[in-house]
């Protein structure tokens, strides 16, 4: 993964049949189905790609050959590689070759797709979540003032005795 934390976007369009039929039959809706499931080894390699390369970005466009015995994809040709990425072209190729149809096409396929790899914008993070015990929130803050001066210390004395005259 990166730093950067790109998410492909991918687009995978079924373009040309080698039959010249353009309709679609069961069989080109199966291998676009394979394709579609294969959206997660394909992001991986372009997450490798964005790796080495973080302005990577373009369209592969691939020839993918199923046999009409087994339902397996024999060939797949990159004829055209926008991301100037051997590397990309690499990986899409052995990913798409692994496809296996669950049910033989009834003619040997040759079917052309585009691929477009680019990044997106970078979705916001989610929240932060605190896992583990929740602590205790702190306690309300108190506001110490300082209290008045104490009154002045009064002193009590008993009243002085009176005075005694003596004499006259």
């Amino acid at each position: 993964m990166t730093s950067r934390s790109c998410i492909p976007a991918l687009l995978v369009a079924a373009l040309v049949a080698s039959i010249g039929c353009a309709r679609v039959t069961p069989s080109r809706r199966n291998l676009r189905s394979a394709v579609e499931a294969k959206r997660g080894e394909l992001t991986r390699c372009w997450d490798e790609t964005i790796a080495r390369n973080a302005r990577a970005r373009g369209n592969v466009v691939v020839w993918m050959n199923v046999d009409d015995e087994s339902g397996r994809v024999t060939t797949v040709e990159v004829e055209a590689n926008g991301t100037r990425d051997d590397t990309l072209g690499t990986c899409v190729s052995g990913t798409l070759q692994a496809i296996q149809l669950s049910e033989p096409p009834p003619l040997a396929l040759r079917v052309q797709y585009t691929l477009l790899f680019e990044p997106t914008r970078a979705a916001p993070p989610p929240p932060a979540v605190r896992v583990g015990p929740a602590e205790p929130p702190p306690p309300p803050a108190v506001r110490v003032e300082p209290s008045a001066p104490p009154p002045p210390a009064v002193r009590v004395q008993p009243p002085p005795p009176p005075a005694v005259r003596v004499g006259h």
